[in-house]
């Protein structure tokens, strides 16, 4: 189910930021999965913005272990 839930997070670039709260078991494969769809973002504005907010939340996520 975790795994259809990141793939609908991955479709969507507003979502991307939280595609890295959706697998703690896997952190590490879900944020560079994140980063690669980040990359295929034609909008650079859009693309800097997913970009913090992933990471913003990715260090939340990193910082609760």
């Amino acid at each position: 189910m975790r795994a259809k839930k990141a793939k609908i997070l991955f479709n969507c670039p507003g979502l991307l930021p939280f595609a890295v709260l959706s697998n703690k078991n896997k952190p590490t494969g879900i944020r560079t999965q994140a980063a690669i769809e980040n990359l295929n973002i034609t909008d650079k504005t859009l693309q800097s913005n997913v970009s913090a907010s992933t990471v913003v939340l990715a260090a939340l996520v990193s910082r609760k272990k």
